[in-house]
């Protein structure tokens, strides 16, 4: 809510909630439903808003479920311009960089140009290494052209809202805590710039716990004052 007040106040204007329904079936015939609001959206920006030729401004907010009573787990803010003043890759890197120190990884390319700060296991990961010198030639995004093993190279990109899977299959988060994640993708006819900041920390979290409270109603009836969803 105090996500929703802030942003609300900053474009002047409302932001609407993204409610979805969760159906989990059994295989002994227990179902378990859950309707949640797993996004905070920006109602004002449409297809035909990002199809045209106006700069727009968009912010879509994930929330956890209610075991950690629908917090806020990741921002992404979108910014496009048009016109002959568009500001550069490299000027909106170093606004970000004086503000916030050296990244983990800074990548400029003709197109699309990204800087990333990684937290793993507690701390800021210094150095993102590259698998190739020339990352361009390997494909746009970071997990293309990080090397294996690099912390976060799993989760860099991917939603922090919760999906259920039973069993999982490996953990795409690992020891990722955090990644705040600026591109730049130039064109001929505008600049589109993204911030994307995700706790993978607090999306850890939530998966485990919701995964846990979901199993456990599936297999029995607990104790209503044990379980939050």
């Amino acid at each position: 809510m105090e996500a929703a007040e802030t942003l609300t106040e900053y474009f002047d204007r409302n932001l609407e909630d993204e409610v979805v329904a969760l159906n989990v079936q059994s295989s002994n015939g227990r179902s378990f439903r859950l309707e949640y609001a797993q996004r905070l959206v920006s109602p004002w920006v449409s297809p035909f808003v990002r199809m045209g030729s106006d700069p727009y401004e968009e912010v879509n907010v994930s929330l956890a479920t209610g075991v950690l009573d629908g917090r806020v787990l990741g921002v992404e803010r979108v910014i496009v311009a048009t016109g002959t003043d568009r500001p550069s890759a490299g000027s909106v890197f170093k606004q970000i960089e004086d503000a916030f120190g050296t990244p983990s990884l800074q990548h400029f390319d003709t197109y699309e140009s990204e800087m990333i700060y990684a937290h793993a296991g507690g701390t800021l990961v210094h150095d993102l290494k590259a698998a190739d010198p020339n990352p361009s030639a390997v494909g746009v995004g970071s997990s293309d052209y990080l090397s294996d093993g690099a912390p976060c190279k799993t989760a860099i990109g991917r939603s922090p809202i919760y999906k259920f899977r039973s069993p999982r299959e490996g953990d795409w988060i690992g020891t990722c805590d955090l990644v705040f994640r600026i591109t730049v993708q130039n064109s001929v006819a505008n600049t589109t710039i993204r911030f994307s900041l995700i706790d993978y920390a607090l999306t850890r979290a939530n998966r485990d716990e919701t995964d846990r409270q979901i199993n456990e109603a599936l297999q029995k009836t607990a104790p209503a004052g044990e379980i939050k969803l």
